[in-house]
C-alpha cells in the first residue's frame, strides 16, 4: 500500500540581517563575500550590514 505524506509547511522567511547574524555566530571567520582582492568574513559582513541598518533607521527608514 502506498503512503502519501503532506509536504512540510514552508518556513517563514527570515530577514537577511538575522541570517547573517546566525552565520556569524556559528562560523565568524568563514569567508562570506569576496570581490576582487577583498574578502569579508561572516562576522565582518554582519557588522557592516548592522551598521548600515542602524544608520538607515536613524535616518528614518522603516522596515518593509
Amino acid at each position: 500500500m502506498a503512503r502519501h505524506f503532506a509536504p512540510a509547511a514552508p518556513k517563514a522567511p527570515q530577514p537577511i540581517g538575522q541570517l547573517l547574524d546566525l552565520h556569524a555566530a556559528r562560523d565568524p571567520d568563514r569567508a562570506a563575500l569576496t570581490c576582487e582582492a577583498t574578502t569579508l568574513s561572516c562576522a565582518e559582513l554582519a557588522a557592516r550590514v548592522n551598521r548600515r541598518a542602524r544608520a538607515m533607521q536613524a535616518a528614518g527608514v522603516d522596515e518593509g
